[in-house]
Order: structure tokens, then C-alpha cells, then sequence
């Protein structure tokens, strides 16, 4: 292929169909990325309990969630929903002074867990947090 006929290959009205082409690619991957992930940038926390004495309390952008089933060092949360907007708090309170050695809590509610704010722990020590969602994380 000569230097001429590349010229000619990505020139003139096919070029510009490429162009075109391609700009309409990304659009659409960006609005196909879009409608696949319609929270990004706009999470609203919600966090609801689902049982295992589980008790949410919000107090301005804190959720303290306390209560829950203590089995040995473990003490479980059931929660129905767990998403977390900038600047809110998920804070999970140790307010009876617990002995534990790790917080299991899972969300049982079928909706993704959104995080965009912070997720913590006071009261506990070094207790260890490990959180489920089969429906996943964001």
C-alpha cells in the first residue's frame, strides 16, 4: 500500500464516517454505562434494619446501628438495606460495651449496597467488620 492510497483510505467522506462512527460508539457506551449504574453520584443513604435486634437510629448525616444478636466474641446485624451517601456515616456502635471480636452484618434486601460515604466502627476495639450483600456493592 503506497503512502497515497492511505491518505486516500482515512481521508475525504470515509474519514469523516469514521468519525462519526466512532463518536457515536462512545455516546453510546457512555449512556449504556449510564443506564447500567444510574446511582453514580446520586446515592441517597438508606439503612434499614431486618431483624437479629438490629436497631438504626439517624442523627443528622450519623446512622448509629446498634443492638444485634451476640453469639460468643460474634455479634450479628440483620439489615434490609445498607447504602451510605457522601458525607453520611455509617457507625456501628458498640453502646453495651460488648466483648467482640467480630461484627457480621448482612443485607438481606435484594437492592445493591451503594458507598459513597464512611463506614466505621466506635466502641469496639480492634473488632473486625465484615459485611455481606449477595446482591453486591457499589
Amino acid at each position: 500500500m503506497t503512502s497515497e492510497s492511505r491518505v486516500g483510505e482515512y481521508g475525504g467522506s470515509s474519514g469523516r464516517r469514521r468519525t462519526w462512527q466512532l463518536s457515536l460508539w462512545v455516546f453510546g457506551t457512555l449512556l449504556l454505562g449510564h443506564a447500567l449504574c444510574p446511582s453514580t453520584g446520586r446515592a441517597q443513604t438508606a439503612i434499614t434494619s431486618s431483624g437479629l435486634n438490629t436497631t438504626v437510629t439517624q442523627n443528622g448525616a450519623t446512622y448509629d446501628i446498634t443492638g444485634g444478636t451476640q453469639k460468643g466474641s460474634n455479634l450479628f446485624h440483620g439489615l434490609g438495606q445498607l447504602s451510605v451517601a457522601a458525607g453520611d456515616i455509617a457507625n456501628f456502635n458498640n453502646v453495651d460495651s460488648l466483648a467482640i471480636t467480630n461484627i457480621l452484618g448482612r443485607v438481606t434486601g435484594g437492592q445493591t449496597s451503594n458507598i459513597f460515604g464512611t463506614i466505621q466502627t466506635t466502641n469496639f476495639g480492634s473488632a473486625n467488620l465484615f459485611l455481606i450483600n449477595p446482591a453486591g456493592w457499589m
